[in-house]
């Protein structure tokens, strides 16, 4: 089938067309920022196509056997919050800011498009979505008392309007997909090859506009940018490598849990992250969540290509 084909090579070269998607976002900002008005309503689209692959056994397997849910939650605030606490300390000792940006990247809310790309790869969506939510739910009182522990500072923010707003994107759009699946499967599996490749081209949008999104904040590629980069991006890889470990140790290098856990620990809200460093801290701590914006997705395509020979039947079907 063409559409099938067509997925497939997407698939494929995924992470040129991540590389071009950022490039191209970056040196065309003007024209593309104004369409960031719209990704809410991407998003939600993308995350209703894969809520029709979720199923109701999926939903009460993950309250029967939540080994999956409380290895996600130990990674995510206990070994996740030390990396970027480590990262700091390594590398901005004399950086306080910077080393302050890290650590808002280790405890900023879980990032819509990590579900996203865990269905991309075949995992447990409904795992990705209660890590997401809880998280989220929790932040306004893990936030403070995390930065406040590790780093010194006092910070608080409206974590009710975040909550509301995940509810919005994520919660209702699965539901609505859920809903979809059992009234009318027939035309769910009829439209689903094109629903998928859309999800894929709409992807390209979204990482298009995150990449002009960090064009504003970079006056001049130097060294000190450069290295910054590199740093947030062995950040990325630390994140992702712990996950990975923990996950095969504890779970089994066969669970579907595995891709669910290692992308939610990996991906960041980032849009959250430079809002609460800009409004408590100031643009330098922002600093390493804007270049975030940037590297998160690259990372998250070049995690995906690691998996997918692994999970290649569901990643060619989806």
């Amino acid at each position: 089938m063409l559409l099938t084909k067509i997925n497939n090579f997407f698939t494929k070269y995924l992470l040129l067309f991540i590389l071009a998607s950022l490039i191209g976002g970056f040196y065309f900002s003007e024209t593309l920022i104004p369409f960031s008005d719209y990704l809410p309503y991407f998003l939600m689209f993308m995350v209703f196509v894969l809520g029709t692959s979720c199923s109701l056994q999926s939903l009460t397997d993950v309250v029967r056997k939540p080994k999956g849910f409380i290895v996600g939650l130990i990674i995510l605030y206990i070994f996740i919050p030390f990396i970027g606490f480590a990262i700091g300390k390594v590398f901005y000792s004399s950086s306080p800011e910077y080393a302050l940006g890290h650590f808002l990247l280790a405890v900023t809310p879980v990032a819509i498009t990590s579900m996203i790309w865990t269905g991309f790869i075949g995992g447990n969506l409904v795992l990705s979505l209660a890590l997401i939510f809880v998280v989220t739910i929790f932040s306004g009182f893990m936030i403070p008392l995390q930065i406040s522990l590790f780093m010194g500072e006092v910070v608080e923010f409206d974590a009710i309007a975040m909550m509301l707003n995940l509810f919005k994107m994520i919660v209702l759009p699965v539901i609505a997909g859920i809903f979809m699946r059992y009234k009318a499967p027939a035309m769910v599996e009829k439209v689903s090859p094109g629903a998928n490749l859309l999800n894929k081209i709409i992807m390209m949008i979204i990482l298009s506009v995150n990449g002009a999104a960090v064009n504003p904040y970079i006056d001049s590629i130097d060294w000190h940018i450069i290295r910054m980069f590199l740093i947030v991006g062995l950040h990325l890889v630390l994140n992702y490598s712990v996950a990975f470990v923990l996950c095969w140790l504890t779970l089994g290098k066969d669970s579907k849990d595995l891709p669910s856990i290692i992308f939610t620990s990996g991906m960041r809200n980032n849009a959250a992250g430079v809002v609460i460093a800009l409004q408590y801290f100031g643009a330098e701590v922002a600093l390493p969540v804007i270049i975030c914006i940037f590297l998160q997705q690259l990372s998250a395509g070049g995690v995906f290509s690691l998996l997918q020979k692994k999970f290649h039947h569901q990643v060619t079907s989806s």
